[in-house]
């Protein structure tokens, strides 16, 4: 048998097999969680003070947290390729402004209820520093002078464009889950990715929507043990579909575009002065331990870092408390 037609029945044999995983996956209980949060409808997950910011033609929403007294400093979120901002869970976000911290969240272009355009036909196509630019518009129209920058996954990258273009507007840069510049995911990974799209994601129903979002969350959590959290799942996805626009299957595809444009001309991150945290997990199947977290820290020497042996490409509230605690220490740093 030729190497292709070997290569083709072991890919086939790998999708039917992750999808009768992805099948038995599914369980009683969870499809209990789903119906229920259907039924009852999703519970809102805006808490704060709404607003758009200008930049360009792109109209970018936002979302600002105050903490109960006279915020210590002001936080800025960057969320990662093909999410909105609501994939920032409640507990980080409360615990952020339980320190005393304003935080501000927004969504990224091509997600949620900022504009959606076609990146990767366009003649001039956004880059990553446009999308840094989001960022500075938000701090703009709120008039704050800086903030500390937290990126995740993508969100790292654009974030490293923050801190090296707008240096005065970053009193620190944290990237978590992030790397360096581009790395394309693990061939392994990509084939386990296939199934939920082939599963779920081409089906439009709410029930399928939420499916696909919790299959995809149980690949890229990879060995960490801890549980995918169906409920929160459940509720985020039912909310984007019933008031936030849903999910832009194109996002992913547009924003790639940009990630690919600085893979070939990577900004220099020994540019980068402000206070840094790098945070990753040593099971990370999306972007590997080794090619993201002490990368990224070989460019930044100044770097803190915070390796995390039980996460991987996701959030989880029992690594929480670890994360709050670096962050509000880097934090703390910058005003001494």
């Amino acid at each position: 048998m030729k190497p292709a037609a070997i290569f083709r029945v072991v890919l086939m044999c790998t999708i039917c097999s992750n999808i009768l995983m992805a099948c038995s996956s599914q369980t009683r209980l969870e499809n209990d969680v789903i119906s229920q949060i259907i039924e009852q409808g999703p519970t809102d997950l805006v808490k704060g003070r709404t607003g758009f910011a200008q930049n360009g033609e792109i109209s970018i929403w936002y979302e600002v947290r105050m903490p109960e007294s006279t915020p210590r400093g002001t936080v800025v979120l960057v969320m990662g390729v093909g999410q909105t901002s609501m994939l920032w869970p409640q507990y980080f976000l409360d615990s952020l402004t339980s320190e005393g911290y304003r935080v501000i969240r927004f969504d990224n272009r091509e997600t949620g209820l900022t504009t959606w355009t076609d990146n990767a036909n366009r003649l001039k196509p956004y880059s990553l520093a446009d999308m840094g630019d989001d960022a500075i518009a938000i701090l703009d129209k709120e008039g704050i002078d800086s903030a500390h920058v937290i990126g995740i996954s993508m969100g790292g990258v654009i974030a490293q464009q923050i801190a090296v273009r707008h240096p005065a507007r970053v009193s620190s840069f944290t990237s978590m889950m992030s790397m360096p510049v581009l790395a394309l995911p693990p061939t392994g990974l990509l084939l386990k990715m296939m199934w939920p799209t082939l599963l779920y994601g081409w089906q439009k129903s709410e029930r399928s929507q939420i499916k696909y979002d919790i299959a995809v969350h149980s690949i890229i959590k990879g060995k960490a043990d801890y549980p995918v959290p169906v409920e929160r799942h459940a509720n985020r996805v039912l909310y984007e579909m019933r008031y936030r626009n849903g999910r832009n299957p194109d996002a992913v595809t547009n924003q790639g575009a940009a990630l690919e444009q600085e893979a070939l001309n990577p900004i220099d991150l020994t540019q980068i002065n402000s206070p840094t945290l790098i945070i990753h997990g040593k099971q990370d199947p999306v972007i590997p331990f080794d090619v993201g977290g002490p990368a990224l820290a070989n460019l930044i020497p100044h770097a803190r870092t915070l390796w995390i042996e039980n996460m991987g490409h996701s959030f989880s509230e029992s690594n929480n408390v670890l994360i709050i605690e670096a962050l509000i220490n880097l934090f703390e740093s910058v005003s001494e």
